[in-house]
């Protein structure tokens, strides 16, 4: 009888110990299927923000590429030649673009004075471009240099324009610059845009 009684003590231990086990095994498996996922989804969702970034940074790029083809044109169209352009597109002209102490200029789109879209050379390094506040119809928000109620974004834009063959002003290169911070981070992500213009 006590042989008996031993032998169940035994087998109700063995079922305890195989018992904790299976709860081990059980939560490991919960974690890796409740853990895996969350880690993708945070993965796409970083990713979705920078897809964000990188296409308001295209915009900002083709639309500094778009002010000085229109600058360009306005030009040719008095017969100006590129280096007798007016004060507006010699802002942007560097000599070397990899000198980084030529900082080029930067452009703004919804102003224009005297009709031809404003641009100012940076001094050091390009002010952040900004962003209204109180919006314009249906609340639509324009990005430019304008102070009042407008705020700074994370967006840089540096337009430079130099000619490759040196005097020969019938063609010029306009390589515009978008950098911004990315994540908690501070990551610098980059955004370039480099075009050719003839019969500048």
């Amino acid at each position: 009888m006590q042989l008996q009684t031993h032998n169940t003590s035994r087998n109700v231990h063995n079922k305890s110990g195989f018992t904790f086990v299976e709860t081990l095994v059980a939560i490991t498996v919960l974690l890796v299927a409740v853990v895996a996922p969350m880690s993708l989804a945070q993965d796409g969702i970083v990713a979705a923000k920078l897809s964000q970034d990188q296409i308001v940074a295209f915009y900002l790029g083709q639309e500094g590429i778009e002010v000085v083809k229109n600058l360009r044109d306005g030009n040719r169209l008095a017969n100006a030649s590129g280096q007798l352009a007016g004060a507006n597109l010699l802002n942007c002209v560097v000599t070397d673009p990899e000198d980084a102490t030529e900082y080029g200029c930067i452009v703004d789109a919804t102003r224009t004075p005297g009709g031809s879209f404003w641009t100012e050379t940076c001094i050091g390094e390009c002010e952040p471009i900004r962003i209204d506040t109180i919006g314009g119809l249906n609340g639509a928000k324009t990005y430019s240099y304008l102070t009042t109620n407008t705020t700074a974004t994370k967006y840089t834009r540096t337009v430079k324009v130099w000619y490759p063959d040196g005097l020969n002003t019938d063609e010029a290169v306009v390589r515009v610059t978008v950098s911004w911070l990315f994540g908690k981070t501070g990551q610098i992500k980059t955004y370039q845009i480099q075009n050719y213009l003839y019969n500048w």
